[in-house]
């Protein structure tokens, strides 16, 4: 689904009809900008039982693997019900040859905000809320 109204935000969603009520799911919205400092992105990430960091399933700067997160992935019950995270990135372009071929950096935040888990105090199971800061080389051809 996308929101028409708000100019350079996307909202991504993949749900299919589960039958099992603790099948994952995601929910990501982004909202994008080019600016003169580079390309800068927030925006707001939520997963249903994935038991791992939400920085395994998110690419650097970029979206939700929703096929990782898909309720074709294995359900269990001692993931943790749901994530919520705020997202931040942001790309800058530092050298462009003459063919287009460019090289660049690139770093995101993931900041949970909040986590239900089922786990009765286990730290074994319940869900890993730590802040994720990542950087990173990008280059295109």
């Amino acid at each position: 689904m996308n929101c028409i109204a708000c100019r350079g935000f996307a909202t991504t969603a993949v749900f299919s009809e589960p039958t099992n009520p603790n099948a994952p799911w995601a929910l990501q919205g982004t909202w994008k900008r080019q600016t003169t400092v580079g390309g800068l992105s927030t925006g707001f990430v939520g997963v249903r039982n994935y038991a791992l960091p939400l920085s395994t399933v998110v690419p650097l700067g970029g979206d939700v693997d929703h096929f990782t997160t898909g309720s074709s992935w294995r359900t269990s019950v001692f993931a943790p019900s749901s994530q919520w995270y705020l997202t931040a990135a942001i790309e800058k372009t530092v050298a462009t040859q003459s063919n287009g071929a460019s090289v660049g950096v690139t770093a995101d935040v993931l900041i949970p905000v909040h986590t239900e888990s089922i786990s009765v105090d286990d730290p074994r199971i319940s869900a890993l809320t730590s802040r994720a800061v990542r950087f990173g080389v990008v280059v295109r051809w």
